[in-house]
């Protein structure tokens, strides 16, 4: 016999309830935490509501179901789970195992049948059992010794037996020949065409079940729903197998197992620290026994003051230090303050642009501090240094000798859940930070920091250089425990001020040309929009997803792949590949749509009043391959080889007695394969200087060089870059629209020819497995999970990333040392050329008309020598007016 009463919780249904709730809930870097934050909520009433009571959490999993073996449609029309969500679903898994709460899922299963399973086994043990869940499917399970507990709008409702029938006119037991004949829409479960959940409620009320009901057929009244059950009989019967919940899935199951442990305290408190979620971070901080360092955060309110603290300051230990300004755009912004520390827990704010009468004098208080910053013997540190440099050299100041401990933490710890500053300093140093919003409010009412009072802000802006001190000081030795250290010192550092560079060079905008490729697209897809509504037949809202799907799937009678009403862009190239004809006009018309309005449109608005140019930012520390990325804008994006995309990369145009130069690795990707895995096949051709793409042609379809066509060699690319990618023959299939067949003839020929590669990949696979995370040839960490995983899908993905991570990643070290050593090599020289540009493998550079060759050509010498690997890395180099020519 068992004791008590066991609250089993519909994990799936809450946390999905939650995200949707609180979508717009984000930690201080931006990181989604609402869907967290209410399923914590969610706990806390279901808690309070039923006291005294052992809780079990119960999940779904992405894996199928045999449900989908019964019908393939079954939640066929659902989206796919958000990113958002998803990202926040190991969250919330890792704080109820911290909590000590027993927790299941099972490939295979739902939610549900796992909440049956375990409610039988419960109650046949004497126990009573509580399902707290927003699914009306699981009155199905109410018994004498089961309930459910139904929650909306933070309000709770207890459904018993008597409940049930009240509502539904039926008792538990036949619960689920009410579903059967009502279906549920959501699911996807059919049901009977006009029977809703009241017609279905009152027949099996009066036949008592489904076959009693289909028995005695003649009896029911209406001859419109009469003929409606004979009609779908079969599919009643197979709504109501789809609706039934299992009670009898394996589980291994005892009284031990569904018991709750002591909470990890510790755990919770760094959890919920990470989270920034400061209340629950102060509770389980006080039970984990955890006690705040004394800080002494002082306010510095005279340039004399200032002048005593910089003296008594030590001639070598590192300052760290932060800027506080009026906006974010580095080009334009304006300095309110600034924060340094020498020693942990003792900082100092230096307002000079705060509201109110506390304000130094901005010039004279940074003529103080320039020589410390400018000091080459004195090591710094900032939190994004990047940014803190651009704010200082708005006023003169070049800070020399300075960390970056954003960067530090992204190569030592590249799996940590942040690497922003407030995160960190939850996770690593236990010191919980006031966010933005709770000093300066939130929505319209959030000011601007220089709308504060400096009293007001000092401790939430010391705060910032104290922790970045003792985030130095972390992780300053565990560069080198981790193999990092040289990556850091010789790429990623240097690389700051490279990219500070480049943001403030900018590159020159025609903003005329982009006026007028924005009108040549506009008639473009004024002429696609009436060849629309003359193939649908009507006019109507193309931009509208639900719009056109009424069109394509009702009125058109066009059956969707994979029997989803999506009209996601994956789904109409299906479609258009299959030929129809209005899906690859709705294509065209929609790549059109957004190259207009993301780069065509929005670009001009982008161009400086100052000097006419677009200064994007760029992101060093972003991917976990390494690799750049760059917003406002991101011209990462913009399409290489296509027609449209030459159309935007006309705008960007080099000024009178200037050319553009464009330097770009030649197949570094596979150049890099062939590196790691050692192949005496891929070696030979690089060094040879063959052309690859035909090596390999030559090779999977046995024939001579001469004899490859343009489609061989087409398809003998796709191999060498998918197998880049950890492609699979089903991936290849789909590329190259063959069959999976043909697509695993050609791998295995590839293998087959160089079968050293073959032998890297499953090597790389194996130490992703050992290790956690595979390292590139500079030694980057990068995290491999879920290479065990038990969902085939995810562990596919996975195998994948892991693949493609060294590859990639290695191609990203590569590139961001060449930026280094060409930068070192204008400053060192100072030929007449900027580095203006960066995207992917290639480099674009701005240089006087005069000298395009001399510079081309060290340009090119440099990079190729960036990194020895035994195979020429060669730097294809292009010139032209605008960035369309290169």
């Amino acid at each position: 016999m068992v004791q008590g009463t066991l609250v089993l919780v519909d994990g799936s249904s809450f946390l999905f309830r939650a995200f949707h709730a609180m979508t717009e809930m984000t930690r201080s870097d931006g990181k989604p935490t609402g869907a967290v934050f209410g399923f914590l909520n969610s706990m806390d009433l279901i808690d309070r509501t039923i006291s005294d009571a052992v809780s079990v959490i119960i999940f779904d999993t992405p894996a199928p179901t045999f449900r989908s073996e019964i019908d393939p449609e079954y939640k066929a029309n659902r989206e796919e789970c958000p990113i958002e969500l998803q990202e926040q679903i190991p969250i919330v898994k890792e704080i109820i195992d911290s909590f000590g709460i027993p927790r299941f899922e099972k490939d295979g299963f739902e939610a549900d049948d796992l909440i049956g399973t375990i409610a039988r086994w419960w109650e046949e043990r004497g126990g009573n059992v509580v399902i707290a869940t927003s699914d009306k499917d699981m009155l199905q399970l109410v018994s004498d010794k089961v309930s459910i507990l139904r929650t909306h709008m933070g309000k709770t409702k207890i459904y018993d037996a008597d409940a049930v029938i009240e509502k539904y006119s039926v008792p538990p037991l036949a619960f689920v020949d009410v579903l059967a004949l009502m279906g549920d829409s959501v699911d996807n479960i059919p049901g009977v065409p006009g029977i809703g959940e009241k017609t279905a409620g009152s027949l099996i009320a009066e036949f008592g079940s489904l076959e009693n009901l289909f028995d005695n057929i003649d009896n029911v009244k209406g001859p419109k729903r009469r003929d409606a059950l004979k009609e779908n009989r079969e599919l009643v019967y197979r709504s109501r197998e789809l609706a039934k919940i299992r009670t009898d899935v394996a589980l291994e199951l005892s009284e031990d197992v569904l018991t709750r442990r002591e909470p990890d305290a510790e755990r919770l408190y760094k959890h919920f620290s990470e989270l920034e979620f400061r209340t629950r971070a102060a509770y389980w901080r006080d039970h984990a026994g955890v006690r705040e360092k004394p800080k002494d955060y002082r306010l510095v309110e005279s340039l004399e003051e200032l002048q005593k603290i910089i003296n008594g300051l030590s001639s070598g230990g590192c300052l760290a230090f932060d800027t506080e300004t009026d906006a974010l755009n580095v080009h334009t912004l304006e300095m309110v303050g600034f924060s340094f520390a020498e020693n942990e827990g003792c900082s100092f704010y230096v307002p000079c642009g705060h509201a109110g009468e506390t304000n130094l004098d901005r010039r004279a208080a940074l003529e103080l501090m320039k020589p410390l910053f400018e000091d080459e013997n004195r090591p710094k540190a900032a939190h994004n240094l990047k940014f803190d440099s651009h704010v200082l050299k708005r006023y003169g100041i070049t800070v020399r000798n300075s960390d970056d401990t954003m960067i530090m933490a992204q190569l030592a710890d590249p799996d940590a859940a942040t690497h922003g500053l407030k995160g960190l300093a939850a996770s690593i140093l236990q010191m919980p930070m006031a966010k933005y919003d709770e000093i300066a409010g939130k929505g319209k009412a959030q000011q601007t920091f220089d709308q504060l009072d400096a009293l007001a802000v000092s401790d939430y802006a010391a705060a910032d250089a104290d922790a970045t001190l003792q985030l130095h000081a972390y992780y300053a030795p565990r560069l080198e425990e981790r193999g990092v250290k040289e990556l850091y010192e010789q790429v990623e550092l240097p690389l700051v001020d490279v990219l500070r560079e480049m943001e403030c060079n900018g590159v020159l905008i025609d903003v005329d040309i982009l006026a007028r490729q924005s009108e040549a697209l506009s008639e473009e897809m004024g002429r696609l929009e009436a060849e629309i509504f003359e193939q649908a037949g009507r006019v109507f809202n193309v931009n509208s997803p639900s719009q056109l799907a009424a069109v394509l799937f009702d009125e058109m009678g066009i059956a969707p792949p994979g029997k989803k009403r999506s009209t996601r862009a994956d789904i109409l190239e299906k479609l258009a590949d299959e030929g129809v004809e209005i899906c690859r006009s709705i294509i065209d018309y929609r790549q059109r749509a957004k190259l207009k309005s993301t780069y065509l449109d929005a670009l001009p608005n982008l161009v400086s009043t100052i000097d006419g140019r677009v200064h994007t930012s760029y992101h060093q520390a972003s991917t976990n391959t390494g690799r750049i990325s760059s917003t406002d804008p991101n011209l990462q994006n913009i399409p290489v080889r296509t027609e449209m995309g030459k159309r935007v990369r006309q705008g960007f145009v080099a000024p009178d007695g200037r050319r553009l130069i464009s330097a770009d690795y030649s197949q570094i990707e596979l150049r890099i394969l062939g590196y790691l895995a050692q192949d005496p096949g891929l070696i030979d051709a690089f060094s040879h200087g063959e052309d690859i793409h035909t090596r390999t042609a030559t090779e999977i379809f046995g024939v001579l060089p001469l004899e490859v066509d343009d489609a061989m060699r087409s398809k003998a690319k796709a191999v060498n870059f998918g197998l880049n990618y950890g492609m699979t023959a089903h991936g290849l299939a789909q590329r190259l629209k063959i069959s999976r067949q043909e697509a695993q003839q050609y791998i295995d020929a590839f293998f087959e020819n160089f079968p050293r590669v073959r032998a890297y990949l499953d090597m790389i696979v194996e130490e992703g497995k050992a290790n956690g995370f595979i390292r590139t040839i500079m030694g980057r960490r990068i995290p491999a999970r879920g290479l065990d995983d038990q969902n085939r899908l995810r562990r596919e993905a996975a195998r994948r990333a892991a693949i493609n991570a060294p590859i990639q990643g290695s191609a990203a070290d590569m590139l961001k040392k060449a930026m280094v050593c060409t930068a070192s090599w204008i400053r060192d020289k100072k030929p007449p050329v900027k580095m203006i540009l960066t995207v992917h493998d290639e480099l674009i550079f701005e240089v006087d008309e005069g000298c395009v060759n001399s510079v081309a050509g060290d340009i090119r010498r440099i990079m190729e020598r960036v990194i020895d690997i035994g195979i020429p890395t060669p730097v294809d180099i292009s010139v032209g007016a605008n960035w369309a020519e290169l």
